[in-house]
């Protein structure tokens, strides 16, 4: 946490099947981002007990979050709540941010960030100029509805009545075992946007969403105004990891291949990041000068 009671979340889980192989790379990308844009007040929320290892092995700040959610599912009255698929915890994103707000004392807000985004500078005196007197700010989707992999939230009575009314629709979704409903979708269902007016949306120009990594391009140049690049709109974490080296974005080093074994994480050996680009560190400082 930051010295104004800020800091950035983000979650992991292990999908079943191949993609684990390429956990501990990804998780590592995101941490590299994570030093040069100097943000080292981030929390990760380790979804099942491989990515937790893994992060811990990347020496990043890890905590239990099927844990906490089970916990607070236990004391809230929704024990029987069924979860069997690996996608169910990640329906109920936004109960964690919720948790994080309601139990902490010296949170002042709190900015979610999906695992596939890499962040180009530090967003706090942005979202702290921008936010004004709102709840929150949440990043835009291609066609102009909100995209809930990155967001920023006061630890407001008001902010927190919105998430919560936010989380109930999640949960009663998953009580109809509607398993084709995403936080996102109930964000943008219009509901929770009549229940919860104090929130608005940032351009594309400030957090980009997926649309340039699918052009041909071989290096990525963020905008003046750029803070983040989320790589959605592509399935699959392997998928990504390609994409992410194509454009000369991807700084975990030793990437292993298809069912390999990447020896010096297994060891316990932290592994330094691979240094940015010319053409990519030339682009930031560039951008850096603009702002």
């Amino acid at each position: 946490m930051n010295n104004r009671g800020e800091v950035l979340v983000a979650m992991v889980s292990a999908r079943p099947g191949s993609e684990v192989n390429f956990l501990d790379d990804f998780l590592q990308n995101f941490a590299c981002w994570m030093q040069i844009s100097h943000i080292p007040q981030y929390m990760m929320f380790a979804m099942d007990e491989a990515s937790y290892k893994a992060a811990k092995l990347l020496q990043m700040p890890v905590v239990r979050g099927d844990l906490l959610l089970r916990a607070w599912m236990h004391e809230t009255g929704l024990a029987n709540l069924r979860m069997e698929k690996w996608g169910d915890y990640l329906r109920l994103k936004p109960a964690i941010s919720l948790i994080l707000l309601q139990n902490s004392k010296r949170a002042r807000a709190l900015i979610w960030s999906d695992l596939d985004v890499v962040w180009f500078r530090e967003p706090w005196d942005y979202m702290a100029k921008t936010i004004g007197d709102m709840d929150a700010l949440f990043s835009t989707e291609v066609g102009g509805s909100a995209n809930t992999g990155v967001y920023y939230v006061k630890n407001t009575d008001s902010a927190k009545a919105g998430l919560g009314e936010w989380v109930r629709m999640c949960i009663e979704s998953l009580k109809l075992e509607d398993h084709g409903k995403h936080d996102q979708d109930l964000f943008n269902s219009g509901i929770l946007k009549r229940k919860w007016p104090k929130m608005k949306l940032i351009g594309h120009g400030v957090v980009q969403n997926g649309t340039p990594l699918r052009a041909q391009i071989t290096t990525y140049r963020p905008g003046p105004e750029e803070l983040a690049l989320h790589c959605n709109m592509m399935w699959g974490t392997n998928t990504k990891v390609d994409k992410l080296k194509q454009v000369s974005l991807f700084l975990a080093p030793g990437v292993r291949e298809k069912g390999g074994e990447n020896k010096d994480l297994a060891s316990g050996k932290p592994r330094e990041c691979l240094p940015l680009s010319k053409e990519v560190a030339d682009l930031l400082k560039a951008a850096k000068r603009v702002r």
